[in-house]
Order: C-alpha cells, then sequence, then structure tokens
C-alpha cells in the first residue's frame, strides 16, 4: 500500500494499514510512504506514536499476565459439594 502524505493521527494511518494486514493474512504487506521534505516532521511523529503503541502492547501483555499469575497462586478450589450425574448418563 502506498500513501502520499500523512496526517498527525496515528490512528488513521494504523487502521488504514490494518484493513490490508488482518488476522490470517499469508502474503506480507509492504507500506511505502511518499512525502515532501516538509512533511518529515509528521512522519518523525507518525513513528514516534507508532513505537509508543509497541512499548504500550507489550507492557499491556506484561501487565496482564502479572494479574493472571496472581489470579491462579491465589484461586483454591476446594469443593463443597459431590458432583451427581444425571440418571440417564
Amino acid at each position: 500500500m502506498a500513501f502520499i502524505g500523512l496526517s498527525f493521527s496515528y490512528e488513521q494511518y494504523y487502521q488504514a494499514v490494518r484493513r490490508c494486514w488482518r488476522f490470517g493474512q499469508k502474503n506480507p504487506v509492504h507500506v511505502h510512504i511518499a512525502g515532501s521534505e516538509a512533511e518529515r516532521s509528521i512522519q518523525t511523529v507518525i513513528s514516534r506514536k507508532s513505537e509508543d503503541h509497541g512499548a504500550m502492547k507489550i507492557s499491556m501483555r506484561r501487565a496482564m499476565a502479572a494479574i493472571v499469575n496472581k489470579q491462579q497462586a491465589n484461586v483454591s478450589y476446594q469443593p463443597g459439594k459431590a458432583a451427581e450425574l444425571p440418571v440417564w448418563l
């Protein structure tokens, strides 16, 4: 896919790329951005936002893993009633 210039909106850029690169995509998606030298600051901002997004996803994965591990360590199953099978089984 090709972009001719960008806006400062990382969300718009991300959504546009994700429309071409979806779950199950078997072929690589190549993104090309054409812009003038005057637009270089926009590309710099989009790149920084992309890096921030990647770092945020890593932090979220770690936080979720920590919560799951903590819950698994704190949960102990103490059955209070014996299971009863239906008569037809």
